[in-house]
């Protein structure tokens, strides 16, 4: 059915040329399925190909977000380039709610300022 679609796609996703704008469009309908059911290769595979997009658009909440997912499902290493394009911007709300927990420390009061007033 759809699914089994969608999850051909994603899965197919690193291996083919394809438009990672595209692909992020596929990422938000799907988004919801692929976390629920932890399919940790897909979202792997998925976030590969739509790095580019999500750096390019400066996309710092699904950048933390998936960062955050694949960290928590063993995936560290594209979890540490992702969390690295994402924390950019340390004024969006996710990478300031995930700072702690990706950066083993609290935002010190230098980078809360720097962040405040995005430099």
């Amino acid at each position: 059915g759809d699914l089994a679609a969608g999850v051909q796609l994603a899965t197919s996703a690193s291996k083919t040329p394809a438009d990672p704008e595209a692909l992020y469009k596929v990422f938000l309908v799907w988004k919801d399925v692929l976390i629920k059911r932890q399919q940790s290769a897909i979202l792997k595979n998925l976030a590969s190909s739509m790095l580019p997009h999500l750096e390019a658009t400066h996309n710092s909440f699904d950048l933390c977000d998936i960062s955050s997912w694949l960290r928590d499902w063993g995936e560290k290493k594209l979890a540490r380039r992702l969390w690295k394009a994402a924390k950019q911007d340390p004024y969006d709300q996710c990478v300031r709610e995930d700072w702690l927990k990706q950066e083993g420390a609290s935002m010190t009061e230098r980078e809360t300022w720097r962040a405040f007033f995005r430099l």
